[in-house]
């Protein structure tokens, strides 16, 4: 699912033209054009030694919530590193950091020191869901 945002609407009773730049979307007789993003968002955690075992007694609050994160449209993808299992990395939808970062500063794995260390990094996409191909 590509991440979009409302950019405006208005009111009309025209055919509704989509072009590769901008989307609109006739609904209840207004447009809504939707803006488009390539823009992901990384989010690398490090986790404490014993990981697997550790997080086990908060593994349900943590995934019920990145499921209301991805249910909002936020969080894209998400999984823990393998072979060793020293970290995780989530892919966020858009173009603000700050949907990642209160992301991690509210992770119950965060808040139980599970975590030892985060960040996020800003992602240009290419190629996939969401993304726009660059010019060539």
């Amino acid at each position: 699912m590509p991440w979009f945002r409302i950019r405006t609407t208005t009111k009309t009773t025209s055919n509704v033209v989509f072009n590769s730049q901008r989307n609109a979307v006739l609904s209840s007789g207004f447009v809504h054009l939707i803006e488009t993003t390539s823009m992901h968002h990384l989010l690398f955690y490090d986790v404490v030694e014993n990981y697997t075992e550790l997080r086990k007694p908060h593994r349900a609050e943590h995934f019920a919530y990145a499921m209301r994160s991805y249910d909002r449209g936020e969080l894209a993808l998400a999984g823990a590193l393998a072979d060793p299992v020293d970290g995780a990395v989530f892919v966020f939808r858009g173009s603000a950091p700050e949907i990642a970062e209160e992301f991690a500063r509210n992770d119950p794995y965060v808040l139980n020191g599970l975590v030892t260390s985060w960040r996020v990094r800003e992602w240009t996409t290419v190629l996939g869901d969401g993304a726009t191909l660059p010019s060539l």
